[in-house]
């Protein structure tokens, strides 16, 4: 959890608000997030709807005119693969000035490692050694049990 003294904000709220707000702050990106809202100049002249600057877990989307369609580049890594950032992921602001609930990140593609990349040379080499290691201890195996059968059909007779 971030500590009280991280982030300062000058807000109307009391200081339960403020701690409570605090508590529900999962990540640094999305404070960061909170932080470029409440410092950036709101747009417009007061009459105009706009959508708030939010977090949707993955991105932060820019305070945006109601009726249009804000664009962030794609995340630069996600569960440990690396995206495309010269892609754009898009949300709509709606005509109500509220988000659409769901933010289009279908543009944002991973990043393709070529052929000749060590860590494909890595993989590879992995993949040898298993199969070696399965086929080895296979062929053992069954020359292991080919010996005991003609040892214990031979020590009869």
């Amino acid at each position: 959890m971030l500590d009280e003294a991280e982030f300062s904000v000058k807000s109307t709220f009391n200081v339960t608000t403020e701690r409570n707000a605090f508590q529900d702050i999962g990540s640094f990106e999305e404070l960061d997030c909170i932080s470029q809202f409440l410092t950036a100049p709101y747009p417009g002249n007061g009459k105009d709807l706009y959508c708030n600057s939010t977090w949707d877990g993955v991105s932060c989307w820019p305070t945006t005119a109601s009726g249009s369609t804000a664009n962030v580049p794609c995340f630069e890594e996600f569960n440990g693969v690396k995206y495309d950032t010269a892609t754009n992921a898009s949300r709509q602001c709606l005509e109500n000035g509220t988000w659409s609930p769901w933010s289009n990140y279908r543009e944002c593609k991973p990043l393709t490692l070529p052929e000749d990349d060590e860590f494909y040379q890595v993989l590879w080499d992995m993949k040898e050694a298993a199969t070696i290691y399965y086929v080895g201890y296979g062929i053992s195996l069954v020359a292991l049990s080919l010996a005991l059968f003609v040892f214990f059909f031979t020590s009869k007779t």
